[in-house]
């Protein structure tokens, strides 16, 4: 009787887990075409912000090309010290490539580019930041796609983490202390 309610509640468990990474992995679908653009500043109420993103596109990124958009507005939480992201739906996956590809040039400015993720992704993400910068210094070519890394053309798995590092250096704080990273 336990046993099988002990089989029961793992194949829940399982259920829950296959239907958690489908609804991620249809968020990550859903945002696909979305950029979120970090240090824009001056938010007010009634901002045209879509008119505040071509700007920065011409002037910070030397982009005069007309770029479609889907939708733009700021979100999260209103904070008086800090203005809220921009998230950009772009229609064109060429005008988003056009775009990631000059975010290059905001290096050493105030302002950021990244793609939209799901937060589950983004928590995998910041967990692998760490591994990536150590083996980029190293010279390794390193790839993110979504949330997964590849190391050389070889998808990083944490189990070969054990193999390769001492114990110490296994999560997030002790790695950073481990290769330097503040």
């Amino acid at each position: 009787m336990i046993e099988s309610m002990a089989r029961g509640i793992d194949n829940l468990r399982r259920d829950r887990n296959d239907l958690q990474e489908k609804v991620t992995d249809l968020q990550c679908r859903s945002m696909k075409m979305n950029l979120v653009f970090n240090g824009l500043e001056k938010e007010h109420p009634r901002e045209d912000t879509e008119g505040k993103l071509r700007e920065f596109l011409s002037i910070e990124l030397g982009i005069n090309a007309h770029v479609e958009f889907a939708n733009v507005h700021r979100f999260g939480r209103y904070n008086r010290g800090r203005p809220r992201p921009i998230v950009a739906r772009f229609i064109y996956q060429h005008d988003l490539n056009m775009v990631l590809e000059s975010a290059y040039l905001l290096r050493g400015t105030p302002y950021g580019i990244h793609q939209q993720f799901p937060t589950a992704v983004e928590e995998r993400r910041r967990s692998l930041y760490p591994v990536m910068r150590h083996h980029r210094q190293q010279g390794a070519n390193v790839k993110m796609v979504r949330d997964r890394l590849y190391i050389n053309g070889e998808q990083y798995d944490s189990d070969d983490w054990d193999d390769r590092y001492p114990e110490d250096t296994r999560d997030e704080t002790a790695l950073k202390e481990h290769f330097g990273y503040r």
